[in-house]
């Protein structure tokens, strides 16, 4: 009973925070890992039914959004520099990585500029380095420790196989596999039916 009652006082108290840095909608479930960091709380939106037991970073303004009835389990980190969106009844299995910015500038003299500059100076943000959009149609399956980086399209009812980096937009229907990930199987909406 105390237990349990621990459990609702944190889980409260993580929803109480989390509201000052994104807006979220009805029955949004979190765990005592998940964790949300954005400057303004308009710039993570989370929608009905989501399990969130991950970790959303958004900078310099950077838009995440997330569908109804998403999950996002434990270890996922969503980085956002631009853009992150990602649609209805998708799956991140444990341990998914989206970023759609390389997190530091790639020219040789600015990195060295970035850290002559001090561990706290704003040359660290993530608007010094080059971000793209990420957009995840609707029921995409991502697998464990899969990663999906910057200006990359995952079509509708796709799989991401796991340990996956995908590099490239994959169509919708498809699942991919490797790294990076290559398109192993098509027209997946014709497999046999398991679940009727």
């Amino acid at each position: 009973m105390i237990k349990s009652n621990l459990k609702f006082l944190i889980l409260s108290f993580c929803k109480f925070i989390f509201r000052e840095k994104a807006i979220f909608g009805k029955n949004v479930n979190f765990n005592r890992k998940s964790k949300i960091s954005s400057s303004n709380k308009a710039d993570i939106i989370i929608s009905d039914n989501v399990l969130m037991f991950g970790s959303l970073f958004s900078n310099n303004g950077g838009k995440i959004s997330i569908g109804r009835n998403s999950s996002i389990r434990v270890g996922c980190k969503i980085y956002c520099s631009k853009k992150v969106e990602i649609g209805n009844n998708v799956i991140f299995a444990d341990n998914v990585i989206i970023s759609d910015t390389n997190h530091h500038p790639t020219h040789p003299a600015d990195r060295i500029k970035m850290i002559e500059s001090g561990w706290s100076s704003n040359l660290w943000t993530w608007k010094y380095a080059l971000s793209s959009e990420v957009i995840i149609e609707d029921n995409v399956w991502l697998g464990q420790y899969s990663r999906v980086i910057k200006g990359v399209r995952i079509g509708r009812n796709s799989i991401v196989a796991s340990n996956s980096v995908v590099t490239k937009d994959v169509p919708p229907n498809s699942i991919v596999a490797g790294n990076p990930a290559k398109i192993v199987k098509t027209d997946i909406q014709n497999e046999p039916r398991l679940i009727c």
